[in-house]
């Protein structure tokens, strides 16, 4: 097996969990080190997590994810694979894999010992709580239009039940989801010129959340 490239992180399923860990992360990617030790490094902004991960085969490999302490947000996620010449004894196979990643230079001088793969992204989540808004951009739009509206705020999830936006008193749409902060949101145009609520939620769920986000314009859009 060739591993002149380096290990390959190609998808990830599930691309949502829950911030409470213990999910089973599935990788798919390429020219991995079947039947090895490896982990699994999860980076968002200054907050470094790193899980033991399991070599399936060349072309696969799991690892849990772990708690994050009720942080949300979108993370990136690497594999970091140890050649057979590095013999990382499993005590320090975590501390290994997160100096790999947070320091370039280790990364560099260690670079013959270990593949560490391009990140992938993984969304944490509660599925406790509701989405949140905080605020819109723009915060106004011209009437009769399906203007975008970028929604910004919290615990956004790209789940398999889909992110539902509501302009109360106009109707429901779905979300396409960016990231753990982000969605954006088609607007459902409207007749007269007033001030319209936003919300999101994951379908399926009767929750809403949202902090007050005031806009004006021909039809103003509020976050709720």
């Amino acid at each position: 097996m060739c591993r002149s490239h380096g290990a390959r992180l190609e998808w990830i399923s599930p691309q949502a969990a829950s911030t409470a860990g213990g999910e089973i992360l599935h990788l798919v990617g390429g020219n991995l080190l079947p039947n090895r030790l490896a982990a699994c490094v999860f980076t968002h902004g200054s907050w470094r997590k790193t899980s033991i991960a399991t070599v399936l085969s060349a072309r696969s490999a799991q690892c849990p994810t772990p708690p994050t302490h009720n942080r949300t947000g979108t993370a990136s996620v690497q594999l970091w694979v140890p050649s057979p010449e590095a013999d990382v004894p499993v005590a320090l196979l975590l501390q290994a894999a997160r100096l790999a990643v947070s320091s370039p230079a280790a990364a560099a001088a260690a670079a013959k010992l270990h593949t560490l793969s391009q990140p992938a992204k993984v969304t944490f989540f509660d599925p406790a709580l509701p989405p949140a808004v905080s605020a819109l951009t723009p915060r106004f739009s011209e009437m009769g239009l399906q203007a975008p509206i970028l929604v910004s705020g919290s615990n956004f999830a790209p789940t398999d039940a889909g992110l539902v936006c509501s302009f109360d008193g106009l109707g429901t749409v779905l979300g396409t989801f960016l990231n753990g902060s982000a969605v954006l949101c088609r607007a459902i145009p409207a007749t007269a010129s007033h001030d319209v609520d936003v919300k999101v939620r994951r379908s399926g769920a009767v929750q809403w959340r949202g902090a007050v986000a005031r806009c004006s314009g021909a039809v103003q859009w509020r976050g709720a």
